[in-house]
C-alpha cells in the first residue's frame, strides 16, 4: 500500500485565527492610547511568527514604544496564552477532511510557527490532536520556516517510499516546502498576501471538500 505522509500548517490553513489574534492585539492597542486593528488589517500582519506579528502591529500602529519589542511580545503571549482557544473557528469542511485522511491512513503532520502550548490547546479543543502523530512547532527546534529542518525533524523517520506534501496558505508554506524538496498545495482562503500565480504551488485549493482529490492527483489512490 502507498505510504502517504500530508503535513499542515495550523494558522490560515486549518484554523483562521485572526479573530483571537485582533482581540489580543487590540487589548495591546488599547493599554497604549493607540486606535484599534480590524480582523481584514490585522490578517495582513500574519506569518513569520507571532513576534514579527507584533512588530508589524506596532510599527503600523505608530512605531515600536519605548520598552521595546520583546516587552510587548512577551505581554501579547502572555494574554493571548490565558485562552488560546477563545474565538477560534476552523476553515469550513477541515475537520471532516483531516478525519478523512486519516482514515485513509495517511500519516498527518502539523508544521508551524506558532508555539507548542497554545497548538495543542487548540488541536484538543478541535478534537483532532490525536489524527496527528508528528508536529514541529516554533519552539521545537532554533530555527523556524522556511528552514527546511522545521519539515525534516517530521519525516527523518518515515520510510523511504512514502510520498509527501506539505499544505499550506503563505509564501512561507510554499518556500519551505521548496527548500524541504516537497510538493506545495496552496489553500488559497489564508492569509497569503501574493496571488496564487505568484506563490506557484504544484495544485491550489479553496474548498476542504476538494483536498482529498486533489492529493489523490498528486499520490494515485491511497
Amino acid at each position: 500500500m502507498l505510504s502517504v505522509r500530508i503535513i499542515f500548517d495550523l494558522d490560515g490553513t486549518i484554523i483562521d485565527s485572526a479573530k483571537s489574534l485582533s482581540i489580543v492585539a487590540n487589548k495591546i492597542l488599547e493599554n497604549l492610547g493607540r486606535s484599534f486593528v480590524d480582523e481584514e488589517k490585522y490578517k495582513t500582519f500574519i506569518g513569520d511568527g507571532l513576534r514579527k506579528q507584533v512588530e508589524r502591529l506596532l510599527i503600523w500602529s505608530g512605531g515600536i514604544p519605548s520598552e521595546g519589542l520583546d516587552h510587548y511580545y512577551k505581554k501579547f503571549l502572555e494574554i493571548y496564552n490565558e485562552d488560546p482557544t477563545s474565538n477560534l473557528v476552523p476553515f469550513p469542511h477541515v475537520l471532516d477532511c483531516i478525519a478523512l485522511l486519516s482514515k485513509r491512513n495517511a500519516k498527518l503532520a502539523i508544521c508551524t510557527q506558532k508555539l507548542t502550548k497554545p497548538s495543542i490547546k487548540i488541536l484538543k479543543k478541535l478534537n483532532i490532536y490525536n489524527y496527528f502523530d508528528q508536529f514541529a512547532f516554533g519552539d521545537t527546534l532554533r530555527v523556524r520556516k522556511p528552514d527546511p529542518r522545521m519539515i525534516n525533524c517530521i519525516i527523518q523517520n518515515d520510510q523511504p517510499e512514502t510520498s509527501t506534501v506539505y499544505v499550506g496558505d503563505s509564501e512561507v508554506d510554499s518556500e519551505t516546502a521548496k527548500n524541504a524538496k516537497l510538493r506545495f498545495v496552496l489553500f488559497s482562503k489564508g492569509y497569503r498576501k501574493s496571488s496564487v500565480e505568484e506563490i506557484k504551488p504544484d495544485f491550489s485549493f479553496s474548498n476542504y471538500e476538494d483536498l482529498p482529490r486533489i492529493l489523490e492527483r498528486s499520490f494515485g489512490e491511497f
